[in-house]
């Protein structure tokens, strides 16, 4: 029987060709005071567009080119200070730092004229500005994992190129243009409850949070009214200071809008980060899309959507703001009365930018782009454990590596049955 495709996300690499000239640093990075690692901290080496984040055990692992041995290395996190080194003095190649949490201070509130709706009036301007004017290409690495009733059921890697047009023109319907460089598929054999739907976000439904070119409401001006605004204070993200706004939609508003928070850069007005998911106010106002609910309608199922969040960050190279990482969390369940089936369904997505070509930037051909119309995980070859190479990724954290034995473990048992 074919597999359905229902969608679950409705939030809408760096290359050397000489690898053994690579330095690889490896480390985990951590909040001084709890001990506690801190996930998605940026590392980044000063002067080049390289760069990688870590994962949900703090830990992270870069390739850096030799002819950059000389630079330095920097790690960053919004509201944490900025920790560098010379790459030549890291003993072992390993880094073991604890970032000191600034907080959030109220001193900038204090100074500040605009409501917070003015200041992403301003922000939203000075995009133009802020953003690339011309058409750039993200190198980017890509990690979805799907988990049914708690346990793994697939995993999809890929590097990616994306080419994305200008942020300046923001009257484009098309956006970006993705081509596959390399990828990999790890699928349990294992029935799940409900085998033939498959659940699944892809690589378009990760591009497309880049709010900067597709701001959620919260970001749009007609629909300001439906959302409170509030200054929580000011903090630091690479020695720049950041203004926080909060917003959630209000109480009398009967549909399914978000709560989060907004960082802006005070001196560039730039968004340097969003962390934003669907508001308890609103999240059982939600309904899928015509079509979703064709699809459950005709297979008898019940949907109900748990949580879906976003954080997207922004990092500064030269004089413009260029998106660094994209992960995107959801849950749901479905159910089958008539069969008396039920399954609860955990997604997470991230999307790792590692390197950006600035210069001679060509479009890609129609021949050279990934289906926007399949899954990734139909386009790209089965596991293998030696992979990557001379890619830069998002480190494997011990959840990854659980989930990659279980259904690896599962195939096994499987194959050995038949």
């Amino acid at each position: 029987m074919t597999k359905i495709k229902l969608i679950l996300l409705f939030l809408s690499i760096s290359y050397t060709s000489n690898f053994a000239a690579n330095i690889t640093i490896s480390g985990k990075i951590t909040n001084s005071k709890t001990k506690q690692p801190i996930e998605f901290a940026n590392i980044s080496i000063k002067g080049t567009t390289i760069g990688t984040i870590t994962n949900t055990d703090g830990e992270f692992e870069i390739l850096i080119p030799g002819k950059f041995k000389n630079r330095q290395i920097f790690v960053s996190y919004v509201g944490y200070k900025t920790y560098s080194t010379p790459i030549l003095q890291i003993a072992n190649n390993f880094l073991n730092i604890e970032l000191e949490n600034i907080g959030i201070t109220i001193n900038e509130i204090l100074v500040i004229t605009d409501s917070p709706q003015e200041l992403i009036r301003k922000a939203l301007r000075k995009i133009p500005h802020n953003y690339s004017d011309q058409a750039i290409i993200y190198t980017s690495f890509f990690r979805e994992t799907v988990k049914e009733n708690e346990k793994a059921i697939e995993m999809v890697e890929a590097v990616l190129d994306i080419y994305k047009y200008s942020y300046a023109d923001t009257n484009l319907k098309e956006k970006e243009k993705i081509r596959l460089v390399k990828g990999r598929e790890l699928e349990s054999y294992e029935p799940a409850v409900f085998k033939n739907i498959v659940i699944s976000g892809g690589v378009k439904a990760g591009a497309t949070n880049d709010i900067i070119h597709y701001p959620g409401t919260f970001l749009q001006e007609k629909y300001f009214d439906s959302y409170e605004y509030q200054y929580k204070g000011s903090t630091e993200h690479n020695n720049r200071r950041v203004y926080v706004i909060a917003f959630d939609q209000k109480e009398e508003i009967k549909k399914s809008y978000y709560k989060g928070k907004i960082y802006i850069d005070v001196e560039s007005l730039a968004f340097v980060k969003v962390e934003y998911a669907y508001s308890e106010k609103g999240i059982m106002y939600y309904r899928p899309s015509l079509v979703e609910q064709g699809i459950m309608s005709l297979l008898g199922l019940n949907f109900e959507i748990k949580e879906l969040s976003a954080n997207i960050n922004y990092n500064l190279v030269g004089d413009k703001w260029y998106l660094k990482n994209i992960n995107v969390r959801g849950a749901l369940s479905l159910s089958k009365e008539s069969k008396n089936k039920f399954a609860n369904y955990e997604y997470d997505l991230n999307l790792l930018v590692t390197n950006i070509k600035i210069e001679n930037v060509k479009e890609f051909t129609k021949e050279e782009l990934i289906s926007s119309n399949k899954r990734i995980a139909d386009q790209v070859k089965e596991y293998e454990k030696n992979y990557w190479d001379e890619y830069n990724t998002l480190k494997s954290s011990t959840r990854d590596k659980k989930a990659i034995k279980g259904i690896l473990r599962t195939k096994k048992e499987v194959k050995d049955t038949r």
